[in-house]
C-alpha cells in the first residue's frame, strides 16, 4: 500500500509540478504540528509518528483519542513520546504501534512536556484508522 501511495504521489508531483515538502506528512491521515513538535497518525499500520523539533529541553508526547457514542472522546492505548529531537532507529520520529479497528474515529492530541509539566497541547480533526 505504502508503495503504492508513493508512486502516485511522485507521479502526481510530476503532473502537477508540486513539491512535496514533508514527505512523513504526506503519507499521514492526520497531522497536527507546531515549532516544537509534531505528530502524524498514519492508518496503514495504525502508527503514530512522534518528533520533537526543537532542542529546548520540552519533549514532544502524543496520545490518540477515540470518539465515543456520545461524542466525546476518551485516550486509547499509551503515550508516544519522542524527547530527544534526534529521532530512533534511523527515522527522523519515533514511531507507536496500535491496533484499532477499521473505522473507529479518531483524533490525536499532542503537547510539550518537561519533567510533569505540560503546555502547547494540539489537537487535530477527526479520521478514521
Amino acid at each position: 500500500m505504502l508503495k503504492r501511495a508513493a508512486a502516485f504521489a511522485a507521479a502526481t508531483v510530476a503532473v502537477t509540478g508540486l513539491t512535496v515538502i514533508n514527505p512523513t506528512a504526506a503519507f499521514a491521515d492526520t497531522s497536527v504540528s507546531w515549532s516544537a513538535g509534531t505528530a502524524n497518525f498514519v492508518s496503514d499500520g495504525d502508527l503514530l509518528r512522534v518528533t520533537d523539533n526543537a532542542a529546548d529541553g520540552w519533549g514532544t508526547r502524543a496520545q490518540i483519542q477515540v470518539k465515543t457514542s456520545t461524542g466525546g472522546y476518551t485516550n486509547y492505548g499509551s503515550v508516544c513520546f519522542d524527547d530527544t529531537n534526534q529521532g530512533h532507529n534511523g527515522f527522523p520520529y519515533t514511531q507507536c504501534n496500535f491496533n484499532l479497528a477499521e473505522g473507529t474515529v479518531l483524533r490525536v492530541k499532542v503537547w510539550a512536556s518537561n519533567g510533569g509539566a505540560t503546555k502547547e497541547v494540539h489537537i487535530s480533526g477527526d479520521t478514521k484508522a
